[in-house]
């Protein structure tokens, strides 16, 4: 993959050139997340590929995506399933479309699902994305991190889910958004740099951008 990125709009003109190219009087629909995701929470982000979650990508989407990176000087792996490769979990998409046109409907997952995504991946470069797809839900503790899994693994109990390993991540990402807001300062107003009791009984308020 090249080094460049593109925001939200050059990602929505890119997949009206791969929309384009798909044979006419076919639909192809797509489940993305990643980079595309978090842009359509933040349209300031940006991204320098396309994560499909999908076991494989369809071969038109392949060829299509071949004939855009020829023309727009981009990676042929600009449009992967990498994450799927890695392991895929039970997930929800938005009702509205991130693009739709006749040839082509992407469907962008939610928020929920994405913060379930990133503890599942368990990655340190997922922190940033943790701590907006955090605010975005209204989820502003540990505990509701942890009864948030427990809800999901409850619902998809032939998945596979590893509980334990969520839960640690979700234990690590609040404390490294603790650490993102407060720093070495007072959280609150309190007299300490350290929030009170058990880090995981303890609320942070992730609005608190001090």
């Amino acid at each position: 993959m090249n080094e460049s990125t593109f925001a939200k709009e050059q990602c929505l003109a890119l997949l009206r050139d791969v929309h384009d190219e798909l044979p006419p009087g076919t639909t192809t629909r797509i489940q993305i997340g990643g980079g595309v995701a978090i842009m359509s929470i933040d349209p300031s982000r940006a991204s320098s590929d396309i994560d499909l979650f999908m076991e494989e990508v369809p071969p038109a989407i392949e060829r299509a995506s071949a004939k855009v990176a020829e023309a727009r000087h981009l990676d042929e792996g600009w449009i992967n399933n990498i994450p799927a490769q890695l392991g895929l979990i039970p997930f929800d998409v938005e009702e509205t479309p991130f693009f739709e046109g006749p040839r082509l409907i992407v469907e962008v997952i939610d928020p929920i699902s994405m913060l379930l995504l990133k503890l599942h991946a368990g990655r340190d470069k997922d922190t940033e994305d943790i701590v907006l797809l955090m605010k975005h839900t209204g989820i502003t503790s540990e505990e509701m991190l942890h009864s948030l899994i427990d809800e999901y693994a409850a619902e998809y109990l032939d998945a596979g889910i590893d509980i334990f390993w969520m839960k640690q991540n979700a234990t690590e990402a609040a404390v490294a958004v603790r650490e993102h807001f407060w720093g070495v300062g007072t959280p609150h107003g309190h007299d300490t740099a350290e929030p009170h009791g058990a880090a995981a009984d303890v609320p942070f308020d992730i609005d608190n951008d001090s």
